[in-house]
């Protein structure tokens, strides 16, 4: 496993050819630039598919960089960002709706119950005002009998 160290210029002439070559193939097949799972160009696949690491056709300054740039907006990615941002957006929107119409259903099922406890509250708050009035009205009885010896009706 003797492996030569290529000079620097004739690695970077083997890049270029490798990519060239990438290019020319998706072209041939009429296929786009791979995407990764944010929608941009998948530079990592790119560059594992050319041979070379991504930094290559990463920095945007370099003579790469630019072709790749360049090919990019030539050529395109497989699916475009919009699209898969409105599909993630209306997936959204549908959870939200039918979140919507679960918290609308309980709302109205707790309103209800409230609005019951609250006639069960007033009853209870007239029962127990009545109770009160009577005890008070049998200890008025009770005093009366124990000062008069007399019992009072009413």
């Amino acid at each position: 496993m003797n492996k030569e160290r290529l000079s620097p210029n004739v690695k970077a002439k083997i890049n270029r050819d490798n990519y060239a070559a990438y290019v020319a193939n998706l072209l041939a097949t009429n296929t786009k630039f791979p995407v990764n799972q944010f929608g941009d160009a998948n530079i990592s696949l790119i560059a594992k598919e050319c041979g070379f690491k991504r930094g290559v056709i990463q920095n945007k300054e370099s003579l790469m960089g630019r072709q790749f740039q360049s090919d990019l907006e030539r050529i395109g990615t497989e699916v475009s960002p919009t699209k898969e941002t409105e599909s993630k957006l209306e997936v959204q929107a549908k959870k939200l709706t039918q979140n919507t119409s679960k918290l609308e259903k309980e709302l109205e099922r707790t309103t209800a119950e409230i609005e019951q406890l609250r006639k069960e509250l007033a009853l209870a708050q007239k029962e127990i005002t009545l109770l009160i009035n009577r005890k008070e009205e049998s200890e008025y009885k009770f005093q009366h009998l124990l000062e008069t010896g007399r019992r009072a009706f009413s």
